[in-house]
């Protein structure tokens, strides 16, 4: 992200080329026919897309492969770590998944696909996230990203990060009582 009159613009880490796409499956297991019917399709359209390099992170504790049965997508199935995707992703698509925390620390978007999880998280109640409601306007959403107008306010990320991850504590603050916690097993 970049920012822009105190509203975040599309930052393409890629330096004008593919933009870079990764979806963070989550360790909840939803066997139903229509969510799984939902991720597949999101899967198909991603892999499919040009202009993007669409890569995706199994959790730790599902079988990507066993969840959607897509195998013409094994290549887009990435074994770096999270973090790893996060340094290197424009957008990560997730639904219920603490790998957000540090897409934010990192300035990646994130994007919730609404339509295939409507759980609500802290990330879409602070408006830090960009919230999508079908997989047409996922598409669109990426399609436009460097020219769009949703994505959430800097302010609001900075709130977020102050209140959530440093625990309303400055970053030297936060730290110090992290030390003691490590060395002295005090806080």
């Amino acid at each position: 992200f970049t920012l822009s009159n105190g509203k975040l613009e599309a930052n393409n880490k890629s330096k004008n080329k593919k933009l870079k796409v990764v979806l963070f499956l989550s360790g909840n297991i939803h066997n139903t026919a229509a969510y799984q019917e939902k991720l597949s399709e999101l899967i198909k359209s991603l892999s499919k897309m040009n202009g993007i390099n669409f890569k995706i992170k199994q959790h730790p504790r599902a079988e990507v492969l066993q969840l959607i049965g897509i195998n013409s997508v094994k290549t887009c199935i990435s074994n770096f770590s999270s973090s790893e995707l996060i340094e290197w992703a424009d957008i990560g698509v997730l639904y219920s998944s603490t790998v957000a925390y540090e897409m934010l620390i990192r300035g990646t978007c994130i994007v919730v696909p609404k339509y295939i999880d409507h759980n609500t998280t802290v990330f879409e109640k602070n408006k830090v996230c960009v919230e999508i409601d079908s997989l047409p306007s996922l598409v669109n959403f990426i399609e436009n990203y460097s020219n769009n107008s949703i994505l959430p306010y800097e302010k609001n990320i900075e709130k977020f990060i102050h209140e959530y991850i440093y625990g309303k504590k400055e970053y030297s603050e936060m730290m110090d009582e992290f030390y003691k916690s490590i060395f002295y097993n005090k806080i």
